[in-house]
């Protein structure tokens, strides 16, 4: 009875040390990349974070409040007054697939919207996997484009 009762003050202890820890590297900027991280102390009321998904135009949905990601990403771009920072595995907003003509013209729009931000002193970053997209070099080209691999802080 002695040695469970030694093992569970045992293990007790050890929770309370990883959760000691787990506290300080939190509140601790270890690898330096306070500038950049996102809390709500820094943001106050000019911040807006906005979750998407990015569903099927022609697929009908039973929320009212469903709202397109063409509207939804134009309304923050227009918001935007210090920086835009884009995660995207895949860049096709200036298509020339004449298929889907209304998609590429929300996708060109969105482009220039992009674009139109640098005279708005607003910095745009992405990460992206591809080195080679069109849309990308033609943000790089005006200077609005900067590339982000997982080395870079």
């Amino acid at each position: 009875m002695k040695s469970q009762h030694k093992c569970v003050v045992v293990f007790a202890l050890v929770c309370c040390c990883a959760v000691l820890i787990a506290l300080i590297f939190s509140a601790v900027d270890v690898w330096g990349d306070e500038e950049e991280s996102f809390n709500e102390g820094q943001c106050g009321r000019s911040c807006r974070v906005l979750l998407l998904e990015n569903i099927p135009e022609d697929v009908s949905l039973p929320y009212e409040d469903s709202v397109s990601l063409r509207s939804a990403l134009g309304d923050l771009l227009d918001q935007a007054r210090r920086s835009v920072e884009i995660v995207s595995p895949r860049w096709t907003l200036n298509s020339s697939d004449q298929t889907h003509l209304a998609q590429a013209r929300q996708g060109q729009l969105l482009l220039h919207q992009l674009i139109s931000l640098r005279s708005r002193s607003v910095s745009v970053r992405v990460v992206s996997g591809l080195s080679n997209s069109s849309e990308l070099n033609t943000l790089a080209r005006r200077g609005q484009y900067r590339a982000l691999s997982s080395k870079t802080h």
